[in-house]
């Protein structure tokens, strides 16, 4: 995961809210040093610790990825009113990688406050029984550049080759497979910004889950629990 001035928002945010960094630490369960490599810029949070932090400090996980709340450029009529540059070169993409689900996300967008989403997805190879199911507000529309996906609204298929699109309300249950040797590469609009809310409550899953299954080990044998 790579964003630039990460750690100068955890600090400020850390600072704000009067949080040692060794209280931030215990909260997140990981070592004072960790928080302090992060903070100073020389070491990138993974996803579950970065999103220990957003809740540690009481913030969304966008607030640390994007330190404005505000919402950028409603009202604005002309350009020199924009606090942010509408461009967003190559190298400066903000991206994500879940290596469990095997995708990789790259934003499009400037910033994580506005309105709408735009972003690149790399996806797979994924079988249906690993992929995360989403819902949550607004609309998605997508365009598969490369390779071929299946995106299953509730447990309905819809098979997607290459120059093919899709628009759906996100209400609806929905998850990704890319069979096969190759990924898929897609292109994603999305209204309201909602990823990284749906990433956190994936997150939660994910750990719950997981949780379960440890609880599941001890009990049937409960000498792995010692």
């Amino acid at each position: 995961m790579e964003f630039k001035g990460l750690g100068q928002v955890i600090r400020s945010l850390r600072l704000q809210r009067q949080v040692t960094g060794s209280e931030l630490a215990r909260r997140c369960n990981v070592t004072r040093g960790l928080i302090s490599q992060i903070e100073r810029g020389n070491t990138v949070p993974s996803l579950d610790v970065l999103v220990r932090i957003a809740n540690a400090l009481e913030v969304p996980v966008g607030q640390l990825l994007d330190s404005s709340a505000a919402q950028r450029g409603q009202g604005v009529s002309n350009v020199a009113e924009l606090d942010y540059n509408p461009v967003v070169r190559r190298k400066e993409r903000r991206r994500i990688t879940f290596p469990r689900e095997n995708q990789v996300y790259e934003s499009l967008t400037p910033t994580l406050s506005g309105q709408l989403e735009f972003s690149i997805l790399r996806i797979g190879p994924l079988e249906l029984e690993n992929s995360p199911v989403y819902s949550h507000p607004g609309e998605e529309a997508l365009l598969v550049l490369e390779g071929n996906l299946t995106v299953y609204l509730n447990d309905v298929p819809y098979h997607l080759e290459k120059g093919d699109s899709m628009r759906y309300p996100a209400t609806i249950p929905h998850r990704y497979v890319c069979e096969g040797n190759r990924p898929a590469v897609v292109v994603m609009a999305e209204t309201p910004v909602a990823f990284f809310n749906v990433l956190t409550r994936h997150l939660s899953t994910s750990n719950h889950l997981s949780n379960q299954k440890r609880e599941r080990r001890v009990k049937n044998d409960p000498e792995t629990g010692n």
